[in-house]
């Protein structure tokens, strides 16, 4: 059976096609829009722009999926739409379109992340998170379940538009970063519990760091499972924040569309390793939507 998934985040807006047989999938198909709702969003309320922006995106996507063949479409927002007073606005204007937009909660994405994490044939025993663009899922798994998730606000774009002034954040800014991350994990209690010298990482932001640092160093091996250590992380924000502009011009060939918000998600990253006493990470490619698909469509 063939499915369209479109998954309405923060930061951008992302369909994938999937041909599944049983439990198994392969991906066909993939489109991006950075539409960055995050921006359309004014105390609490989304924009009308925003939500005809959505509308649009949506609504092209959908096609792409129906020209593909796809038997079922289905959509679904994380933090982009979570805390908007008038949410039921978007799905109202998607409702007319013939799509029907599922708001998951952050403990429902937490468990989508998981999902996705198991569908990957990973260790049983571990820690994972996703950073999106507006929030960041860290969960706990032993023997292959779930066993604890927290839903921070410390996505990338949402660290961008508190913090950051300019195009990348100065040295000031850098410091006010590392320190809210640091106070909501604390708040959180995420450190609790048994400690692992690597943990998995879902999502943009780190997919785009293990491109970064793929090119700064020559290698040509796949972004899935690319490991980053601590102190390769903390190397790149100097390369990418450096005077010399090297950095800031390898991140226009390699990730332009997050040219402002990956050194805040680095940075959110590098701390999340430091508060979990963790060395290093290692990219997973599977996330919220194969999560997604495995959780409430091949049960």
């Amino acid at each position: 059976m063939r499915y369209g998934i479109i998954d309405l985040g923060s930061n951008t807006i992302r369909t994938v096609v999937y041909e599944t047989e049983g439990r198994d999938f392969k991906k066909l198909f993939t489109e991006r829009s950075f539409t960055g709702i995050l921006n359309y969003i004014e105390e609490g309320i989304l924009r009308p722009d925003g939500i005809e922006a959505i509308r649009q995106t949506v609504g092209r996507m959908a096609q792409l999926c129906q020209m593909l063949g796809c038997a079922d479409i289905h959509a679904f927002a994380t933090a982009s739409l979570r805390g908007v007073k008038n949410a039921q606005e978007v799905c109202d204007s998607l409702a007319q379109t013939g799509i029907q937009l599922r708001l998951l909660s952050g403990e429902e994405e937490a468990a989508c992340d998981f999902a996705g994490l198991m569908a990957a044939d990973l260790p049983a025993d571990g820690i994972g998170f996703d950073l999106g663009g507006g929030s960041c899922q860290i969960f706990r798994y032993a023997s292959r379940e779930l066993t604890s998730s927290v839903s921070l606000p410390i996505g990338s774009l949402a660290l961008y538009n508190r913090f950051v002034r300019g195009i990348l954040p100065t040295q000031k800014q850098r410091k006010e970063i590392r320190r809210f991350v640091r106070s909501e994990l604390l708040a959180a209690r995420i450190a609790e519990g048994k400690q692992f010298d690597r943990i998995f990482a879902i999502g943009g932001t780190a997919r785009a760091a293990a491109k970064l640092h793929r090119a700064l160093t020559g290698q040509s091996r796949p972004v899935e499972g690319y490991p980053l250590t601590v102190e390769q992380l903390e190397e790149l924000c100097k390369l990418m924040t450096a005077p010399d502009m090297h950095g800031l011009r390898l991140i226009e060939r390699v990730a332009p569309e997050r040219i402002t918000t990956l050194v805040p998600g680095i940075l959110a990253i590098r701390t999340i390793c430091r508060v979990l006493d963790a060395e290093q990470i290692q990219v997973v490619k599977n996330g919220v939507r194969e999560g997604y698909l495995c959780r409430y469509l091949l049960r």
